[in-house]
């Protein structure tokens, strides 16, 4: 399902940024302030080692597997935060600097203490 799902919105919004002008809405829609966007799906070159960043240095868990080509990341047991796949990357080559993509994302901690014990472990870290 959850593959099924990306492979339609990733179609549809190729098809309406390729294909055809969006439509206007009849009155201009502002987002509530309280949504959320809950969590990510990344396309990685390399599974494994992307695993190994979010979670024996980031200490996110995994959820679930799909095969050797994708993972699924947690905090506190739900059902994903963080998707990750290969299913368009493995063993790709890094954008180029001026392409269009994802810039930023953030990971907001409940407490700052629980940050800077993140950040205090991550920092020790060379990659």
């Amino acid at each position: 399902m959850t593959a099924f799902f990306y492979f339609w919105v990733r179609s549809f919004a190729n098809m309406l940024s390729c294909h055809f002008k969006l439509p206007l809405m009849p009155e201009k829609y502002i987002v509530p302030a309280g949504v959320r966007i809950d969590h990510v799906h990344l396309k990685v070159t390399d599974l494994q080692r992307s695993i190994r960043f979010y979670c024996d240095l980031l200490g996110f868990e995994i959820t679930t597997m799909y095969g050797s080509d994708a993972a699924f990341l947690s905090a506190g047991g739900y059902h994903h935060h963080i998707g990750l796949n290969t299913w368009y990357s493995i063993n790709g080559v890094p954008s180029p600097l001026t392409s269009a993509g994802l810039f930023h994302t953030a990971i907001r901690y409940p407490e700052r203490r629980q940050l800077a014990e993140m950040y205090s472990g991550l920092s020790s870290v060379r990659m």
